[in-house]
């Protein structure tokens, strides 16, 4: 009774049969699909499949496939023999490189293969493969397949390991006894072709064989040597079989005696006791040999690599090369014997110096080159090559000899050094050196056709604070990120320099000029290419820098000088530039003094920046409302808008802190588009509901620009409210220190309805004149006069001042930080119009004005 599939028996009998299959078998590929079906049907499997190893090839091919009784297994076995699988490939290839065997509980879950996909297909599931071994060696690999869910089985492993291991031995006698069959054919041809006397003689040193080199050799035929004595050819003492070559001296068929070496091995055939002799003349060789001796060890010593090459044309193959030629090339003399010499030039080798040594070759006569060649493996090194002709007794030309020296080591060092004359050794772009030699060919230039020349000066913003926070390291990675940036957006014949620091300069040579004009007009063109440039990169490095993780935000300062306009040499254009980086720092130097933010070293400030630039597009701005009342009635006519910072570290931040920083950043247009675009959108909420106030908003004097109205009015229009209902609020010493420029646009606002006011009035030093001329409603005492009232004389004095000439000039006097009632009675009995501060309300949210407008009820009229 057969054992059911997998049991133990019937693991015991796939192993019987397994071993039948092999031993009745009379070769490999018959014994194969006898082994497969005895395993896989005892063994209860559905298909498998033998591997064997083919070391030519490093891959697994396979050598028969068996499947089951209603198994549709034709594709897979047309799928199987036209696939190879190498070293960890596929489940063979798995149990090839791990030298184990391999399970795989569901193939459905791994069918990224063509084949394993048409395993599944078939509704096979579980396969394993396992290793054919021989002396610890894998030589091929058993696959199967079945159609349930199988999870291994260590008896079953154990099994399957015994037998691969009898199929690898029968793989191996395979392999002998067909090389068995080939040995014979192959030993006669050998010994035919041998360029050694090979004689085979018998126990008593009778020749029994004896090939064609000895008869050539020893002048004796085979046939007249068959069954004599080799002691009739070596003498009288024939070496014992020791494998080891023996000196000796040799007679040939007229007598002529000739020196030979004598290695004799013992052999056994057919039960009987051989010998096979190896006998090399060596007459030809020892004259030879002794002279070329002395020439190997002098070529092989030498640390120059050596050729030589035959006059023979075409092509001057190759006849020699040392071992320095092999360890300069990666060239091996077997590889490069009968070639010629081309094979180390390429593309980038020097013409002129090919033309030399052609020349040299034509002409039989020496030649000295230096020259880059390529190695075997494709890598650059200059060779100092030396070639000499070498001439026979009688004169002739036959070869030339080259030396060559790698000096690749000296020709980098030199192009170190050089390069770090001439580049920064950080950022890798140009110096101050290479930057004045481009700058002085650039204005020679110009000069000559009439052309323009500009530089710009580029100053990183907080650059120290970098390397002062986070280290020279980040310092060097923010200064390659900038050379990085600044290459991009250049053009590429523009010359782009560090020159030290966190200074850069780009040269922008060649511009034309526009039609001739007067007062320098023909260099607009020259100058709008150059200002466009600039602009590309003061928002290339406005960007954020990653650094080391950390994202910061630096920017940068840009100076023009422009040649001719500026300057007409080197030195002024270059002074140009710097001057005009300080004079742009100098036009802000009011926002740089302003107060930072508060709190934590270099590391923290830049942080806060980093966080300040995201406060946008997180939506952490809010906006508080501070009442404006009429003081003599106590109603509430208006409100000021007041931006507030809610940061998630820090909480809420008042704009004292960080304003004057977003405006270094250059922050403050996009934040005062946002606060125009909130407070006149409540405000107009506000009216919808009944609350009739006006709404008053700041207006830094950055932002004091020709677009600013444009941008205010549109701003006014999307929230539809009146233009009256806007009051924008500008201090008073933004408004004194371009007091043409700030009437101008004060005016244009005016003129659009839009109610003006200036702020902080008393704290800086107005021009009454221009102060009459500005078109402004409101004027706001400061509170710092405000807060000493009414018991110090000297504030009463000035704010008694100030209302009254408010009164005069027919402006409403506001009065800011009431705090007490002592304080609101005073102003209103000098008659001064409006107030606000906390003795009527805090800044508070936009929903909280509701309750406000109720406690300060507008006066309605009789």
């Amino acid at each position: 009774m057969e054992a059911p599939p997998g049991s133990a028996g019937s693991r015991l009998a796939a192993q019987d049969a397994a071993t039948h299959a092999l031993g009745q078998a009379r070769s490999l590929r018959e014994a194969a699909p006898c082994a497969l079906e005895a395993l896989g049907r005892f063994m209860g499997w559905e298909l498998g499949a033998m591997w064997v190893v083919d070391a030519e090839r490093e891959q697994l091919r396979c050598l028969d496939i068996w499947h089951a009784h209603g198994v549709a297994a034709a594709a897979f076995s047309e799928l199987s023999h036209q696939a190879t699988f190498r070293l960890g490939q596929g489940i063979p290839g798995r149990a090839w490189a791990e030298c184990r065997a391999i399970w795989v509980k569901d193939v459905a879950q791994m069918a990224r293969s063509e084949r394993v996909r048409n395993t599944a297909s078939l509704g096979l599931r579980s396969a394993f493969a396992f290793p054919i071994e021989l002396a610890g060696e894998v030589v091929g690999a058993i696959e199967f397949f079945s159609s349930d869910i199988r999870r291994p089985d260590g008896e079953r492993l154990a099994l399957i390991a015994s037998i691969g291991t009898q199929i690898g031995q029968y793989i191996e006698r395979d392999r002998a006894q067909r090389w068995a069959l080939q040995s014979a054919a192959l030993t006669r041809s050998v010994l035919d072709g041998a360029l050694d006397c090979v004689v085979t003689i018998d126990g008593s040193s009778n020749v029994v064989e004896w090939n064609p080199a000895a008869a050539r050799t020893f002048g004796h035929a085979r046939d007249a040597m068959l069954g004599r004595p080799l002691a009739d050819v070596l003498g009288p003492t024939v070496p014992a079989a020791t494998g080891m070559r023996v000196p000796l001296t040799a007679r040939r068929a007229d007598g002529g005696e000739f020196p030979a070496e004598v290695a004799v091995t013992r052999v056994e055939s057919e039960g009987l006791e051989l010998f096979t002799v190896w006998l090399r003349d060596l007459s030809e060789q020892a004259e030879a040999e002794r002279a070329m001796r002395l020439h190997d060890s002098a070529l092989a010593a030498a640390h120059s690599g050596i050729v030589i090459a035959s006059a023979q044309l075409p092509g001057h193959p190759i006849v020699y090369v040392n071992p320095a030629f092999e360890r300069i090339t990666g060239w091996k003399a077997d590889e490069v014997l009968g070639r010629n010499a081309r094979l180390l030039q390429s593309d980038d080798t020097d013409v002129n110096a090919l033309t030399a040594i052609r020349g040299a070759l034509e002409g039989g006569r020496s030649v000295e080159v230096t020259l880059l060649n390529r190695r075997r493996d494709g890598s650059p090194f200059w060779n100092e090559l030396s070639i000499s002709p070498v001439c026979d007794e009688q004169g002739t030309l036959t070869h030339f000899v080259g030396v060559q020296t790698d000096i690749s080591a000296r020709r980098h060092a030199e192009a170190r050094i050089e390069h770090l004359i001439y580049h920064d050794n950080v950022t890798g772009l140009p110096n101050r050196a290479m930057f004045t030699d481009h700058l002085d060919l650039a204005l020679a230039r110009a000069k000559r056709e009439g052309n323009a020349v500009a530089v710009l000066n580029i100053n990183l913003g907080r650059f120290r604070l970098v390397n002062d926070s986070f280290g020279h390291d980040t310092g060097d990675a923010l200064l390659i990120q900038t050379a990085e940036r600044l290459r991009r957006v250049t053009r590429a014949a523009d010359v782009v320099a560090r020159t030290g620091g966190d200074e850069f300069l780009v040269l922008i040579a060649d511009l034309e000029p526009s039609a001739r004009g007067e007062d320098g007009d023909n260099l607009a063109d020259a100058l709008q290419i150059a200002q466009a440039i600039a602009g590309q990169i003061h928002h290339a490095l406005r960007s954020p820098f990653d650094l080391d993780g950390s994202e910061l935000f630096v920017g940068a300062t840009i100076g023009i000088g422009i040649h001719p306009l500026d300057s007409v040499d080197r030195e002024g254009l270059l002074r140009h530039a710097t001057a005009s980086v300080k004079s742009a720092r100098e036009r802000r130097s009011a926002v740089d003094r302003a107060p930072t933010l508060s709190g934590g070293d270099a590391r923290h400030q830049l942080s806060l920046a980093t966080r300040l630039r995201h406060a946008l597009d997180r939506d952490e701005f809010v906006l508080h409302y501070q009442p404006v009342l009429d003081l003599s009635a106590a109603a509430m006519v208006g409100v000021e808008a007041l931006i507030r910072w809610n940061d998630a570290e820090r909480g809420l931040v008042g704009p004292v802190e960080f304003i004057p920083f977003a405006e270094r950043l250059g922050l403050i247009g996009p934040i005062s588009d946002w606060v125009m675009d909130t407070a006149f959108g409540q405000c107009r909420l506000w009216h919808d509901q009944g609350i009739d106030v006006g709404i008053a908003v700041n207006m830094p004097p950055v932002l004091w620009q020709p677009t600013l109205v444009r941008k205010l009015v549109a701003a006014i229009e999307r929230s539809g409210i009146a233009p009256s209902r806007v009051t924008i609020e500008v201090t008073e010493t933004a408004a004194m220190t371009d007091p043409d420029r700030t009437q101008r646009v004060l005016a244009e606002l005016h003129s659009r309805g839009v109610q003006l006011a200036i702020d902080d009035f008393g704290t800086g030093y107005s021009s009454l004149s221009r102060l009459k001329q500005m078109p402004v409603e409101t004027l706001k005492i400061d509170r710092s006069f405000v807060r000493d009232l009414p018991h110090d004389a000297e504030a009463a004095s000035i704010v008694t001042a100030i209302v009254q000439l408010a009164k005069n000039l027919g402006i409403k006097p506001l009065a800011e930080g009431i705090e007490t009632l002592a304080q609101r009675r005073f102003l209103v009995e000098q008659g001064c119009d409006l107030g606000q501060g906390f003795h009527f309300s805090r800044p508070v949210p936009a929903a909280e004005i509701p309750a406000a407008y109720q406690r300060f009820p507008r006066r309605r009229a009789a």
